[in-house]
């Protein structure tokens, strides 16, 4: 397992960038953004979707399991991807308020961990993923504290009632 989470205020592209390669063709579970295709890694176009980077870095790095969460700014939903193999797994999109995002991709990983080590299907392990971040957006901690049926519970549409 391994997230590229590259932070420019802790080394340079040049520094980071050998090492990161170096260890890409080791990993079996890869969790990136966009930027990591685009901006450091350059494996892609700028206007290259999110699949798209994710079939192009998976290729040319022999990486089985891939995932990412994809924000829409412009709607403020967040919704998770997966790659495995052939298979492109597009998550269901939350809306949510951004109150903090400090945490919010850590809480993404841990909860699509979570997923994998209960061997849950691919497709419930990325929508619990996303809830986990998006549920992380709305707190002011660093770190998600929550038990894991409040995240099955989550609604769509936060203030929806669910019974």
């Amino acid at each position: 397992m391994f997230d590229i989470n590259f932070r420019s205020n802790l080394w340079t592209k040049a520094e980071a960038l050998p090492v990161i390669q170096s260890v890409l063709p080791l990993v079996d579970v890869l969790f990136f953004g966009k930027k990591d295709a685009t901006h450091l890694l350059e494996t892609n176009d700028e206007h290259d979707d999110i699949e798209t980077c994710a079939k192009t870095i998976q290729k040319q790095f022999d990486i089985h399991l891939m995932a990412s969460s994809n924000r829409n700014i412009e709607q403020s939903t967040l919704q998770g991807i997966t790659l495995a193999g052939e298979k492109f797994i597009n998550g269901k999109a939350y809306s949510y308020t951004v109150l903090n995002r400090i945490g919010a991709g850590d809480a993404f990983m841990a909860g699509f961990l979570h997923g994998l080590v209960k061997g849950w299907q691919l497709d419930a392990v990325t929508d619990f993923a996303t809830k986990c971040s998006v549920i992380q957006h709305t707190t002011n901690e660093d770190a998600l504290n929550i038990e894991e049926n409040a995240v099955h519970n989550l609604s769509s549409h936060f203030g929806e009632l669910k019974r």
